[in-house]
């Protein structure tokens, strides 16, 4: 038995090495870091309004937020729930000019 080579750690078992930037085994992404709130967790999860995509065994993630959701994360100015321009919250989630943003506690 050899270690296969790339995103793996082993002992007794094997397990993937999060943060290395390799998405392998059970991991959801792994975008090189164990930074919070930038997508991908510490433990490699996905964190709550982010997506990630691009992950592979020689490519790491690149997350982004999930403008419409409703839920304000990351470079997100505004979320309205919903991806139409002209309502002040443009389809990037960036305040439309003319227009004020304030956030709603639900």
């Amino acid at each position: 038995c050899r270690v296969e080579p790339g995103g793996w750690a082993c002992g007794a078992t094997c397990s993937p090495t999060c943060a290395d930037g390799l998405r392998v085994g059970n991991e959801a992404c792994d975008d090189s870091n164990i930074t919070a709130n930038d997508g991908c967790s510490s433990t490699c999860t996905v964190e709550i309004g982010w997506s990630c995509a691009g992950g592979s065994f020689l490519n790491k993630d690149t997350c982004t937020t999930v403008c419409g959701d409703g839920m304000l994360f990351g470079p997100e100015v505004c979320d309205d729930e919903n991806r139409v321009d002209g309502d002040g919250c443009t389809v990037t989630c960036t305040k439309e000019p003319f227009y004020e943003c304030t956030s709603v506690a639900t």
